[in-house]
């Protein structure tokens, strides 16, 4: 009857045709182990042989067997029971290589396109750039508008819109868009006007649908010529846009149109018809502080220097806004430009005044200066603020509503070389004030501008050319830390779909 029996040390089952007899020796096949047989082989197939094997060096006769090559043996843990069944190793599952494929790959791709969503959004110049680029590159007073960004607002716009007509882009605009054949009244998407230090200005629209540059042509008085090989067209003074003057005008892309007073110098002439990237001209010029206030829905830059920088005030009695005056000064200390950022919403109108320093200390210096102020110390809105801050509500602002609004939301910030204070009024309350607040926008107020392009399209002077540079000290005055922001009403606006 045929047996199975169990190499003790390889495990490898043996089938015999016939019981061994007890004690006598069976030789493995497959390692070439011997064992004594069991006394009970033939009783029970599966019965584990209790005795140890015994590897002979030799046959009986004094001669070798032929041997197969013996598998490395495994050296055993000490203690361990030869007769003990080995645990069996699971088999590895194969991998679909495909499926793996397609996850690695799907994996990169997605990782590529966050990164590439990233770069994006931190390296993307702003909508203004492109306009810039036909401004005098050395321009140190830059203003711009989305006037395509306020007209979603209806409402809003609606507050604006009859003082905007009155400044001198619009009448630019005006005049662009019925020698192209345009409808006037939303012809303007967004304007960017610049002067350097020479007094020397530009003004660039951009259309908010293209149009035919040959169309200029036909505006008054319209003449020919060429700058860096494009064609431009002399033409009759528009009243209120650059000083009065005759104008250049040329259209460099499909939705540009930009206007330059005969004036200019042919250098700079040229330079503007040719355009300045971004590196050379204007961003270039302010850096940082260019990229985040252009981002704004209205926005102003200006290059600080001893001409324009606000001073401390004479000490004498009576004397108004002394102390704001005085704040504002020290405040403004060793800062090389300033910026201006009006930014709409439908529920709140954000303001950011920012300077910019050569380096992140004088920037973080303030910060903290501000930090330990009465503004940002108060625990209740309702508290009585600082006089100086009382000041800067009356003379720059305008509006105790607004002020009180504003007062409520203070803070400040930094990042690198740039000081930010920011505050927000409601929507509402600026639409109420719209009048006041445009007029200070665009240079029709009679108390003066924040700032801006000496009549490069109707915006106000710089500070210390023709105002007092109010809205820079009173950006800059009322300085702290945020506070308990001020709730918003609901739906105050209605807004087309963008």
């Amino acid at each position: 009857m045929a047996v199975e029996l169990r190499c003790p040390d390889c495990r490898a089952k043996l089938k015999l045709k016939s019981a061994p007899e007890p004690g006598s020796e069976v030789e493995c096949p497959e390692c070439y182990a011997v064992f004594d047989a069991p006394a009970d082989a033939g009783t029970d197939e599966h019965a584990m042989p209790p005795a140890r094997s015994k590897r002979p060096a030799a046959d009986d006769d004094g001669e070798d067997r032929p041997r197969k090559k013996k598998p490395k043996e495994k050296k055993e843990k000490a203690g361990k029971d030869p007769q003990t069944p080995r645990k069996r190793k699971a088999k590895k599952k194969e991998t679909n290589k495909a499926l793996m494929t397609v996850l690695i790959v799907g994996g990169v791709m997605f990782l590529g396109v966050v990164l590439g969503m990233l770069w994006w959004f931190f390296k993307r110049q702003p909508p203004a750039y492109e306009l810039m680029a036909h401004l005098p590159p050395d321009s140190t007073s830059v203003q711009g508008a989305n006037i395509g960004h306020v007209r979603r607002y209806v409402e809003f716009y609606k507050k604006f819109e009859g003082q905007v007509n009155d400044t001198g882009f619009k009448k630019a605009g005006d005049a662009a868009a019925k020698a192209v054949g345009k409808a006037p009244e939303d012809f303007i998407d967004y304007m960017v006007t610049g002067t350097n230090s020479k007094g020397e200005s530009a003004l660039v629209l951009k259309a908010s649908s293209e149009f035919d540059a040959g169309g200029l042509a036909k505006m008054n008085g319209a003449r020919p010529g060429t700058a860096d090989g494009r064609t431009y067209y002399t033409v009759d003074p528009i009243p209120g846009v650059l000083n009065g003057g005759r104008l250049k005008v040329f259209s460099p892309s499909k939705k540009l149109v930009v206007f330059v007073p005969e004036s200019v110098s042919a250098g700079t002439c040229n330079r503007i018809v040719a355009g300045t990237p971004a590196d050379d001209g204007v961003p270039g010029k302010f850096g940082a502080l260019a990229k985040r206030t252009s981002r704004g829905t209205a926005w102003t830059l200006i290059a600080l220097d001893a001409s324009n920088k606000p001073k401390a005030p004479e000490k004498k009695e009576g004397a108004q806004n002394a102390e704001f005056e005085g704040l504002l000064a020290g405040s403004v200390g060793s800062a090389k430009a300033f910026g201006l950022k009006t930014s709409v919403g439908s529920r709140h109108v954000r303001f950011e005044a920012i300077l910019q320093f050569g380096e992140s200390d004088p920037a973080r210096a303030l910060r903290d200066k501000f930090r330990d102020s009465p503004l940002a110390k108060a625990d209740d809105a309702s508290l009585d603020p600082p006089r100086y801050w009382k000041q800067f509500v009356s003379s720059v602002v305008g509006n105790q509503k607004v002020g009180t609004e504003l007062y409520s939301t203070l803070g400040a910030t930094t990042s690198g070389d740039l000081f930010v204070l920011y505050a927000e009024s409601e929507t509402m309350t600026m639409m109420e004030t719209a009048g006041s607040l445009v007029g200070k926008m665009t240079g029709t107020s009679s108390s003066g501008g924040f700032g801006g392009g000496g009549g490069g399209g109707g915006m106000p002077p710089p500070p210390g050319q023709g105002g007092p540079g109010g809205r820079v000290g009173g950006a800059e005055k009322g300085v702290a830390f945020r506070r308990r922001p001020v709730r918003p009403r609901g739906g105050v606006v209605s807004r087309i779909s963008v």
